[in-house]
């Protein structure tokens, strides 16, 4: 069975793109069939895995075919990974659907004809609770949490669980919190404090693996490549390739 797993926060700037990129090359490494939607404007997924602009092409996105409710464009990055990208057009796309007749299924229709084909099917989300984001609830098996250990991301997971209860209590009662992970973390005494309040609160629901800050983080999209292709032996990596045996064991 294919696993979709959604990376969602209201919160900006909490690895997400970097999750989605870095669990999907993991997995792509072992061999498993992968294949990444970005729906964000910003199309930082798309940038970290492709040199194309999309937004100077005429190659087709996640809008057009959301647009027109057809033929999601899949275009193959690595061995084992595809994606679907994004374009600056999608930050149109909200207003343009907001009217549309079961809008919030859209996504999951378009992913239907080609499902079987893929493991592992991640979904970066903007950091909003837009249709997009309903889309990829709707259309995913699980969602995956990051967090960086601050004041702000803390708060809004009551919002974030709030919203998952929304979907899954209306339109996809199959959905499931898969975890919540821990992000750029560096172990100071305030990480702790919101660590342990976390911990305190979801317990088994937060991943025991915490991804580590480091730089090569910023790096690595930079280049177009996946962290375990631009730096296998960071700690990032390192830390990313315990998360995936920790997802595989699930």
């Amino acid at each position: 069975m294919t696993k979709i797993i959604t990376f969602a926060n209201h919160k900006g700037g909490v690895g997400k793109t970097t999750s989605a990129v870095s669990i999907g090359a993991g997995f792509a490494k072992k061999g498993k069939k992968v294949l990444l939607i970005d729906l964000d404007a910003q199309a930082n997924l798309t940038a970290s895995l492709s040199s194309v602009n999309f937004d100077e092409t005429d190659e087709r996105t996640v809008y057009e075919a959301m647009l027109e409710r057809k033929d999601i464009p899949v275009y193959n990055v690595s061995e084992n990974m595809d994606i679907v990208p994004a374009s600056l057009m999608l930050s149109n796309a909200d207003m343009q659907l907001i009217n549309a007749i079961s809008r919030e299924t859209i996504l999951k229709d378009l992913i239907a004809p080609v499902k079987s084909k893929y493991d592992y099917i991640l979904i970066d989300c903007p950091p909003s609770l837009g249709i997009m984001t309903m889309n990829a609830f709707v259309a995913s098996t699980d969602i995956i949490i990051p967090l960086t250990m601050e004041t702000l991301p803390v708060k809004g997971l009551i919002m974030m669980q709030n919203f998952l209860d929304t979907i899954k209590n209306t339109v996809n009662p199959g959905l499931n919190l898969m975890g919540i992970l821990i992000t750029n973390y560096e172990g100071r005494k305030i990480n702790k404090a919101y660590e342990a309040s976390v911990n305190q609160q979801y317990g088994n629901l937060v991943f025991k693996t915490k991804i580590r800050k480091n730089i090569t983080v910023t790096e690595a999209p930079a280049a177009h490549l996946s962290l375990f292709d631009y730096d296998p032996s960071c700690n990032a990596s390192s830390d990313y390739s315990m998360l995936v045996a920790e997802i595989s064991a699930l």
